[in-house]
C-alpha cells in the first residue's frame, strides 16, 4: 500500500501454472492512486480474501484488479471478498476521481453472495466479467459515481448457449 495523501498503491502480481487460492488480503491502494493485483492461474483461481487497488483520497485514481482462471486450459474462478477498484470522490482542491477497473473471467466466473466487486469514483470506472462457460453473479457489483459524474459500466460476456445466473448485480 501507498502511504500518505501523495502515494501510489504497489503492484501484487500472482502468477501459477495450477491453482491459485488467496486467502488474505491484497493491498495496493494508495492516496493518489490505486496499482495494480493481477492473479493468473492455469487452471482455478479462488479469491476468498478481501482485494483492494482503492485511491484513497479525494480525486485519486482507482487501480485495476485481473483475476484470470484457466490461462492453460480449462478453469474456475470463484471471487467470495470484496473486490475494491474504486477512485476518490470529488473536492474543490482536487478535482474528481476516476474509477478501476475489475477484469475477471474463466471458463465458469462465480462471483459468491459473500463476494463484491466495486469500482466506483467521481466517474466511475468498469467491471468486465467474462465466463468461457458458466457465468453466476451472486454478490453486488458497483460502478456507480459518487461525485455526480458518470456512472461506470458493468458488462457480461457469456457463452449464448449458457444463460448466466445473475441474482445480483
Amino acid at each position: 500500500a501507498g502511504v500518505g495523501p501523495f502515494g501510489c498503491g504497489g503492484e501484487i502480481p500472482m502468477d501459477a501454472n495450477v491453482d491459485v487460492i488467496s486467502a488474505g488480503t491484497l493491498d495496493g491502494t494508495g492516496g493518489f492512486g490505486g496499482n495494480l493485483v493481477d492473479v493468473i492461474a492455469g487452471r482455478n483461481a479462488s479469491v476468498t480474501g478481501p482485494t483492494d487497488v482503492r485511491g484513497r483520497e479525494s480525486g485519486s485514481f482507482g487501480g485495476a484488479v485481473t483475476a484470470l482462471a484457466g490461462a492453460l486450459g480449462p478453469g474456475t474462478l470463484t471471487i467470495g471478498n470484496s473486490v475494491k477498484a474504486s477512485g476518490g470522490g470529488c473536492a474543490p482542491e482536487t478535482g474528481c476521481g476516476v474509477g478501476g477497473f475489475a477484469d475477471l473471467s474463466g471458463c465458469d466466473v462465480t462471483v459468491t453472495p459473500a463476494g463484491s466487486v466495486e469500482a466506483r469514483g467521481g466517474d466511475a470506472g468498469e467491471i468486465l466479467i467474462t465466463a468461457r462457460e458458466q457465468l453466476r453473479v451472486q454478490g453486488p457489483l458497483d460502478a456507480t459515481t459518487v461525485g455526480g459524474g458518470a456512472n461506470g459500466s458493468n458488462i457480461y460476456v457469456h457463452k449464448s448457449t449458457k444463460a448466466p445466473i445473475v441474482t445480483a448485480a
